[in-house]
């Protein structure tokens, strides 16, 4: 029970007692069932999520990597991130009370905002390549192209497209932002969910790079309420980096070596504020002919 406020107390014991309360109210909103989830229920769920991944994958893909089995590594790695994942729905069910259809938000999406969505999602990976080269040339982060993963190969390519894009849309917009929408302001939701999904992979270079991509994908769940438009463009995203990034980048005019161009820039922006625009169209967000009919 919150502290009372005595009508006979020292100003400074009062403010004290009003920090108490206040406090104390916070946390009854944060962490009670009808919240859920909470900034930080959201967070402790990430970072039990973050702690989970390294023990199951060392438990259950261990042997293989010592056997050299890396075929079924990449099948024991993603059996791992799945255990791990799990807790976030079982939260959302037995704490939360959240049905799981709500939490799939697997909604239809009309096949005329598909168009938009696929350049939206095109326009913001090259974004995202943008970011990393000038991350890359000033230093900010490294990569050593000699690292390969023992789930490299095809099934790590399958985890990558397939396994990741499921349980992270799952996660970070179908349980949390799902949750944040009806607590905060669209525009917090979607921010604070984006910076947990940056944070969630641990590193610079992809938490702005993920960070970046939250933004638009929380976008889209939100003009959408749908998660098919989210698990497309994730899924595309890493397609499109998995599969060849050299050639590709470079057909693009992305030299993975030195600065994007700035013809490189303004492709991004054009295809991302054409997908937007294209989006708020069909989802009767934006009409040019009602601006027409008021000038």
């Amino acid at each position: 029970m919150a502290p009372a406020v005595d009508a006979s107390s020292p100003p400074d014991l009062e403010i004290q007692t009003l920090k108490a309360n206040f406090l104390w109210d916070l946390l009854k909103r944060e962490l009670g069932r009808d919240a859920f989830p909470g900034l930080l229920q959201a967070l402790v769920m990430v970072w039990l999520i973050g702690k989970a991944q390294p023990i199951l994958a060392y438990l259950i893909a261990g042997p293989f990597i010592r056997l050299e089995w890396y075929g079924m590594t990449s099948v024991a790695l993603a059996t791992a991130v799945v255990l791990s994942s799990l807790s976030a729905p079982l939260l959302g069910r037995f704490w939360g009370q959240r049905r799981f259809r709500e939490m799939l938000a697997l909604r239809s999406v009309p096949w005329r905002s598909w168009p938009s969505i696929v350049v939206g999602a095109l326009g913001i990976e090259l974004f995202t390549i943008c970011l990393l080269l000038v991350m890359l040339q000033t230093k900010l982060i490294s990569i050593d192209p000699s690292s390969n993963s023992p789930g490299d190969g095809m099934y790590g390519g399958l985890l990558a497209i397939v396994g990741a894009p499921i349980w992270e849309e799952f996660v970070f917009r179908g349980i949390i932002l799902g949750g944040f929408l009806k607590h905060y302001p669209k525009w917090f939701a979607i921010l604070a969910s984006a910076i947990l999904f940056g944070a969630g992979h641990g590193n610079l270079g992809q938490f702005v790079s993920a960070g970046t991509f939250g933004l638009f994908a929380g976008w889209l769940f939100v003009e959408t309420g749908s998660l098919w438009p989210c698990l497309f463009a994730h899924a595309f995203g890493n397609t499109f980096v998995s599969a060849a990034p050299d050639s590709l980048a470079t057909a693009l005019g992305l030299q993975l070596g030195g600065w994007p161009a700035t013809g490189s820039w303004f492709l991004a922006m054009g295809l991302l504020a054409l997908g937007i625009v294209g989006l708020l169209r069909t989802q009767g967000r934006l009409s040019f002919h009602d601006r027409e009919s008021l000038t």
